[in-house]
């Protein structure tokens, strides 16, 4: 093999390592949290939803910006999980983690975060059509997460609240902090290459209950909501199963 083919296999080999020293971390700190809760907190995403459900409504490009349940009726709020008690929930999670730093927005700006490509920004660049083409679309990004409009350029830079942690890590809230379970995660901060999918993933606290089970009575740390993998990067859920080949 060549040089730059050696190099490769060796920075995958410890961007995994980071991942899964990373992963465990986070999954003991939900653990301990929930132990220290005593019970089951309204805090997570489920592995199924709890009503089937149709699109309402699909955007030019045919993505689908709205649904409801089959007979038309709104979907249930806790549709694919719980979210009452994530404010009061997080904060126990990061009392088991040694912050250095915490960004409350602007992280960008106040120096927590690197610079990122938001999902917005992958999607415009994923358009066949080229600046100056008759058919190219300026708001091509915007339309292709409205499914989901979550890690987007101006979120990332402007309003999520991030935090720093002592090995460098770096723990990024979904839009909505603590209201909500996602979040992502840089295994190696600010050091490169700082792409989706590379060494920053989106995790989220979850319930694996399947359909029909009664609630299981841990929480764990699994992959969390609308992530957008760069070219050549891994889900999360797929890097948590290298985890265990």
């Amino acid at each position: 093999m060549t040089l730059p083919v050696l190099t490769k296999k060796y920075q995958e080999v410890v961007l995994r390592n980071q991942f899964k020293k990373g992963y465990s971390m986070l999954s003991q700190a939900v653990i301990k949290a929930q132990s220290d809760w005593g019970g089951m907190p309204s805090c997570y995403r489920r592995t199924y939803s709890l009503v089937p459900t149709k699109c309402s409504n699909y955007n030019s490009l045919g993505v689908c910006t709205s649904s409801t349940q089959l007979d038309g009726s709104p979907v249930p709020k806790n549709q694919t999980g719980e979210v009452d008690d994530c404010p009061q929930f997080w904060p126990l999670v990061r009392k088991q983690i040694k912050i250095i730093k915490t960004c409350d927005k602007n992280s960008l700006q106040k120096g927590c975060i690197p610079q990122y490509k938001g999902r917005d920004e992958i999607a415009q660049e994923s358009q066949s059509a080229k600046p100056g083409d008759d058919d190219y679309m300026d708001d091509y990004g915007k339309q292709m997460i409205a499914g989901c409009a979550m890690w987007t350029k101006s979120q990332l830079d402007n309003t999520t609240a991030s935090y720093v942690l002592a090995d460098g890590s770096i723990i990024i809230s979904a839009y909505n902090g603590d209201k909500g379970t996602s979040f992502a995660y840089d295994v190696n901060g600010k050091k490169g290459p700082n792409k989706w999918g590379y060494d920053i993933f989106v995790m989220a606290i979850r319930n694996n209950a399947r359909t029909g089970q009664a609630s299981i009575s841990q929480l764990i740390v699994g992959a969390g909501d609308c992530m957008t993998a760069e070219s050549g990067g891994k889900l999360t859920a797929d890097m948590i199963k290298s985890l265990y080949k």
